[in-house]
């Protein structure tokens, strides 16, 4: 209440005016903590890695990872998107994965629905490793229909919609729950892609279809 705020107050001066230096960490333990590392653990590695090996590693865990986009080949090339993050003021590069599409994010300065482009469906976030596997799909010549089983959220779904809608007579998206892939009339409009239909089952038997994307969990 505002009868403790000026003892609090207080308090806090006096540690402002008293605070001194912390203490450079020397032992083993000491860096590790300082590093909000476990101590035994990086001993353990220590052992094995060596120190410098060590501390180079959890320096780098530290760093926070980029967030991956998903270019919409529809909309714009990734080298348009790129060109366009970098004059907004983004850290963003072209990934070296071989992924086409991939771009990396670093540290936003805002959420991402705000970052350009997000609005106007140039891309989406998706892990690097999702967006693999509407390139290993390798769909035949003709016209064909696919169903994604466990499409939730949808990011495969749309993946494949950017690379071959004019291919895909029919896109199905299926999950165990409804609530799931909600989002994905949402995501479709606002990606300017063919409406896909979406079936809340578990599914175990299906009609003929030339493709299937399923995925372990």
């Amino acid at each position: 209440g505002k009868r403790h705020a000026g003892i609090v107050n207080a308090v806090l001066r006096r540690l402002q005016r008293e605070e001194a230096e912390e203490p450079t960490p020397t032992t083993l333990d000491e860096r590790a903590l300082a590093l909000s590392f476990p101590a035994w653990l990086a001993r353990q590695l220590v052992d094995t890695h060596g120190e410098a090996a060590t501390f180079a590693m959890i320096e780098e865990q530290l760093i926070p990872a980029p967030i991956h986009l998903r270019c919409n080949t529809t909309r714009n090339a990734p080298a348009e998107l790129l060109q366009r993050l970098r004059e907004a003021g983004f850290d963003c590069r072209a990934s070296d994965s071989g992924l086409p599409e991939l771009l990396e994010l670093r540290r936003p300065h805002c959420p991402l629905n705000d970052v350009p482009g997000f609005g106007a469906g140039s891309f989406s976030p998706q892990d690097g490793g999702a967006q693999l596997a509407a390139h290993l799909l390798q769909p035949p010549a003709r016209p064909f229909s696919v169903i994604d089983l466990c499409a939730a959220p949808g990011g495969k779904t749309l993946h494949l919609l950017e690379l071959y809608g004019e291919h895909i007579e029919t896109a199905v998206a299926v999950d165990l729950h409804v609530h799931k892939i909600a989002s994905l009339g949402k995501q479709t409009a606002r990606l300017h892609l063919p409406a896909v239909a979406t079936l809340a089952a578990d599914v175990t038997k299906t009609r003929q279809l030339s493709a299937l994307l399923a995925e372990r969990q």
